[in-house]
């Protein structure tokens, strides 16, 4: 599905990783090296495209999601642990 390269993008650093068939069910984990402060990635599925952006600035860590339409995903970022549906969501973290 992806070379070595697109495969660590997507699902370390962005953490986006398919978890059912048809790309119903979604996990996203991303992974915060200690020395990158941003990330930015957009994996295409026949369900439309999931988005994901991270960012570490001024004390916080965010995560910027959009998750199509008929998708559901399983979140964790930083300690946060949510389930959510189709939308865009914004979770903040103090660090």
């Amino acid at each position: 599905m992806y070379a070595s390269a697109d495969y660590f993008l997507h699902a370390y650093l962005a953490g986006i990783k398919i978890t059912e068939p048809g790309c119903r069910r979604i996990s996203v984990r991303p992974y915060l090296p200690k020395d990158l402060y941003y990330c930015r990635d957009t994996v295409c599925t026949i369900l439309g495209d999931i988005e994901v952006k991270w960012t570490v600035e001024f004390g916080q860590k965010n995560l910027y999601l959009t998750i199509p339409f008929g998708m559901t995903a399983d979140i964790d970022f930083c300690g946060v642990k949510k389930t959510v549906g189709a939308g865009s969501y914004v979770i903040n973290v103090k660090e």
